[in-house]
């Protein structure tokens, strides 16, 4: 005994089935299709680039290898490298304690990428760097050394509050920014 399907239970399954098929085929053209375009063209810009580099001499390939690092040794002077950012908190230390600064401490006060795409593998890091010691040969002579360390750290600002007991000492909160490279980007 065979049972009939209702032609209404027919149309609606067959509405449902059209309405899904054009769902499909739209998601295809809005998402998959410019995401194809997109790969193809990727993939034509790595095979040019890839032609290029297999056809650069030996010599060539050495004389960029040289200006790289060249250029990596000359940011290094206004950045912080990856894979170094312990050694600046050493260093900062070190000026701290040759110009007999007490209670000296850093921290992190926060840091992110820059907005700008031609910097996408720079970071800026904001340091709050607190102290206290005489005016003239601590405070002066810190301030002067960390504007001529390298990497460079900028002093965005500080306070300064005086001793009740003695005017010449001095406990300072300095806010500063430093840049560094994004670790694994060379």
């Amino acid at each position: 005994m065979m049972k009939f399907i209702r032609k209404e239970i027919l149309i609606g399954a067959a509405a449902t089935f059209g309405v899904m098929c054009l769902l499909a085929v739209g998601l295809y053209f809005l998402l998959v299709q410019p995401r194809s375009i997109e790969l193809r063209g990727m993939e034509t810009k790595l095979a040019s680039k890839q032609a290029e580099i297999e056809s650069l001499s030996p010599e060539t390939v050495k004389r960029l290898k040289a200006q790289a690092e060249q250029s990596r040794s000359d940011l290094s002077k206004y950045m912080v490298l990856a894979g170094q950012q312990g050694e600046l908190s050493i260093k900062l230390r070190q000026l701290a304690a040759e110009n007999r600064l007490e209670g000296f401490s850093n921290k992190d006060v926060s840091g992110g990428l820059f907005s700008d795409s031609g910097l996408q593998n720079i970071a800026e890091q904001r340091i709050n760097i607190t102290f206290s010691g005489d005016f003239v040969t601590g405070f002066a002579g810190f301030l002067r050394a960390v504007e001529n360390n390298h990497p460079a750290v900028f002093v965005d600002g500080f306070s300064v509050t005086h001793d009740v007991k003695d005017d010449m000492r001095i406990t300072a909160s300095m806010e500063s920014t430093i840049f560094y490279e994004q670790k694994g980007k060379k």
